[in-house]
Formats: C-alpha cells, structure tokens, sequence
C-alpha cells in the first residue's frame, strides 16, 4: 500500500514556449509490513511549439524517475528529448530519444538510451 502526494504546473510563455514541471512523493509499505519505502519523482519540461508546422512540438525533458531513496546510492536522472510533427488533424508522428543515468541507483550500470517513434491516430 502507499500514500501518494503529487504537484505539477504548466505556463505558457508567448505563443511558442511552454515550461512544466511535477514532483511526487509516496510512501510505500509491503503488504506483509516488514519493509517500507520513501519513492521520490521529479521532472522540469521545456517545449517549443509551431516549429516547422502549426501543432509541432519541441521538447526537451529532465528529472529523476521514480526511486526508491535508499542510504549510498545514486539518483538516477533522465533526459528525453522529442519532436511531435503532425502529418494531418488526425495523425502525428513523433520520434524521440531518451537517456537513464544510473539505472536502478548505480552509477556503475550503463547509461541506458533508447530512440522511439510514435505515431498517434485521433478519433
């Protein structure tokens, strides 16, 4: 079971910059009792909009995954960034990158990087 607590914020800035940001907390107890974890999460989100087409998007993303804080271990930190390019009202295509440093809190694991592409359909 956990208790959650979350905050988030979204401003636009003129007609082409956007900035965001959440954190949450929790905290998590097994089912048995025994083990308990403070989870932590946080991002900040910087996005250009209209560049190359009306309804693109921009963005560049930071912030730490949800962890578990634990005594002598690394945050890990993520960054992605995207481009969402609308093809028509109703398709989009977005391809994107991201990057994980310290995965599972330990800085001694690789830095995990993986590109995507998405396409999205609207009904």
């Amino acid at each position: 079971s956990a208790d959650r607590f979350g905050l988030q914020a979204s401003f636009k800035l003129g007609d082409r910059f956007n900035i965001a940001g959440w954190a949450g907390y929790a905290t998590a107890d097994s089912e048995g009792g025994n083990r308990e974890a403070d989870v932590y999460t946080a991002a900040l989100n910087l996005a250009i909009l209209d560049i190359g087409k009306e309804g693109s998007v921009i963005g560049l993303t930071g912030g730490i995954p949800p962890y578990a804080d634990r005594d002598n271990e690394e945050i890990p930190i993520f960054v992605e960034g995207l481009y969402k390019y609308p093809i028509n009202d109703k398709i989009s295509i977005t391809p994107s990158v991201y990057a994980i440093f310290n995965p599972n809190s330990n800085d001694n694991n690789d830095t995990v990087l993986v590109g995507t592409l998405r396409t999205t359909f609207e009904f």
